[in-house]
């Protein structure tokens, strides 16, 4: 399976600690990625990728108020990015089992 790399990318607020965001990304080969731990050790279609896909389907009736954006990677801080990298790593890491 390729993975390809992550082209698009969104902030999107923690429901369960506030002040924190997660960063939801979405490969070139439709994979789709987050930085909760749900994600990172369990690879499970969590939360935040569900209100991603979401809000750019036009399912969310919520939209406006999710707190939901689209970022690029100039904007993202130096742990953002390592989040990012680790996802990678992280998915990597598991295809090659």
């Amino acid at each position: 399976m390729r993975i390809g790399i992550w082209i698009d990318k969104w902030k999107v607020p923690s429901s369960s600690r506030p002040g924190v965001k997660h960063i939801v990304a979405k490969s070139t080969e439709g994979v789709w990625g987050c930085s909760c731990e749900a994600w990172i050790y369990h690879r499970k279609i969590c939360s935040h990728i569900k209100k991603v896909i979401s809000s750019i389907s036009g399912t969310s009736e919520f939209y406006g108020g999710l707190g939901i954006r689209k970022i690029v990677l100039e904007d993202l801080s130096s742990d953002e990015k390592m989040l990012l990298e680790n996802m990678e790593k992280s998915l990597k890491r598991r295809i090659r089992v």
